[in-house]
């Protein structure tokens, strides 16, 4: 498999339209990491992505990254070790943001005399 199939599929996976991803990306990830015997053109590409500015882009690198887990080559986790601590911050940020909104929806539902308290 070349190069800029499995880029053109990674890209076309992980991307931020709020559809699910493609089945047929999918596989072609998985495919290219067993022809590649890694991920290391996985990591290529999802490095150049802003997954921190984006949260359907998080997620489908989220989705993907778990199938290529799964289902990729045996290399991917160890091509992906080099990548903890960048998955680590996405972790932190993505619940630190979680942690804030939750936060404000309790400020906001403490702080509403006029709700109901039935509902």
């Amino acid at each position: 498999m070349e190069v800029g199939k499995m880029t053109v599929s990674i890209n076309k996976a992980i991307n931020t339209q709020e559809v699910a991803v493609k089945e047929k990306h999918a596989r072609t990830c998985i495919l290219g990491t067993h022809h590649e015997k890694g991920a290391q053109t996985f990591w290529c590409v999802v490095n150049r992505l802003p997954l921190s500015s984006n949260a359907v882009l998080c997620w489908k690198f989220c989705h993907v990254f778990h199938k290529l887990l799964r289902d990729g080559h045996p290399n991917v986790l160890k091509d992906s070790l080099r990548y903890k601590n960048e998955l680590i911050d996405m972790s932190r940020m993505w619940v630190s943001c979680l942690w804030g909104i939750a936060s404000v929806n309790e400020l906001l539902t403490v702080g509403d005399s006029t709700r109901d308290p039935s509902i």
